[in-house]
């Protein structure tokens, strides 16, 4: 009788031991401890269950959060807290902003014009032309807005001639139809011509300035370096 109660006593001993080795033990960086039993390790989590819920579900642990895992055949595996590097703070000491090497010249583009990267309107470019000073350049644009200011006044004449020819076409008179109405029309669309034709030499003109404009300043440029 003694011999079997020494022996149940033994068996329940060994099972108290094996199920406290079968158990893998993560210890956290606050030092708590977590009694699981390790499912999958990666590079930067853990998947583990519940040792007293080993049916229950998987749970996942960052391995920034864990200092060591002891593994129920006593291996331990510890992690090693990696640092954030700090971000250098700038020094005190002051230093020139590089400001962009722009070109002085104007680019046209689409009957546009660009300057320093920008865009920029009739006035300002004209500015620059008057600024910059060549006599051709200045001229060049001046004639322009001659010619511009031509166009404008022939455009707005088909205004009046356009109804003129409409009202003519409203006569009973034949005569007054034919002449009128299709005088009217023919002129209408001569002066329409017309304008069509100073507007692309006003803007020609333009880009024909801008032209100028470039050739003085690269002129300008060579005269600079043939003082060294």
């Amino acid at each position: 009788m003694k011999f079997f109660i020494q022996l149940v006593t033994v068996l329940v001993i060994t099972a108290f031991s094996a199920n406290a080795i079968a158990q893998d033990v993560i210890l956290k960086r606050d030092d708590t401890k977590v009694e699981a039993k390790i499912i999958e390790v990666h590079d930067d989590e853990i998947h583990y269950k519940k040792f007293s819920n080993i049916e229950g579900p998987t749970y996942v642990i960052e391995t920034s959060k864990i200092k060591s895992i002891t593994y129920q055949n006593g291996d331990i595996e510890e992690y090693v807290q990696v640092q954030e590097k700090e971000t250098p703070k700038p020094t005190a000491t002051w230093q020139k902003s590089v400001e962009p090497n722009y070109s002085e010249e104007i680019e046209t583009y689409n009957g546009k014009y660009y300057y320093h990267n920008r865009r920029i309107g009739t006035a300002r470019t004209k500015t620059l032309i008057y600024t910059q000073g060549d006599p051709e350049a200045i001229r060049m644009w001046k004639t322009s807005k001659t010619v511009q200011g031509v166009g404008y006044a022939i455009g707005f004449a088909t205004i009046p001639i356009g109804l003129i020819a409409m009202i003519g076409t409203t006569s009973f008179d034949p005569d007054i139809v034919l002449i009128v109405g299709g005088g009217g029309f023919i002129l209408g669309n001569i002066t329409m011509t017309v304008n069509h034709i100073m507007k692309s030499m006003y803007k020609n003109q333009r880009k024909q300035a801008v032209v100028l404009y470039n050739e003085a300043l690269k002129q300008e440029v060579h005269e600079d370096d043939d003082y060294y």
